[in-house]
């Protein structure tokens, strides 16, 4: 697992993190043994798409330092 773990870090591939606009996506994705750590972001209302754009970029950096984990990230 390190090893493509490796490979991924070295073409620069983000792991996938779902935006959880309903049930159906938490529970295709959120299965088995996986940790699950779901983040909650200001409403696009109350904030604007570029501070949107830097919380999930943060979002992304973490999913890739904790890429040796068995972890799904979810937004929303």
């Amino acid at each position: 697992m390190q090893f493509a773990n490796k490979l991924l870090d070295a073409a620069d591939i983000e792991p996938e993190i779902h935006e959880l606009v309903n049930q159906k996506v938490y529970t295709e994705n959120c299965k088995g043994t996986t940790i699950c750590a779901i983040f909650f972001l200001p409403n696009i209302y109350e904030s604007s798409a570029k501070d949107r754009k830097v919380h999930l970029k943060m979002m992304a950096k973490a999913a890739k330092a904790n890429r040796n984990y068995r972890l799904t990230f979810f937004w929303l």
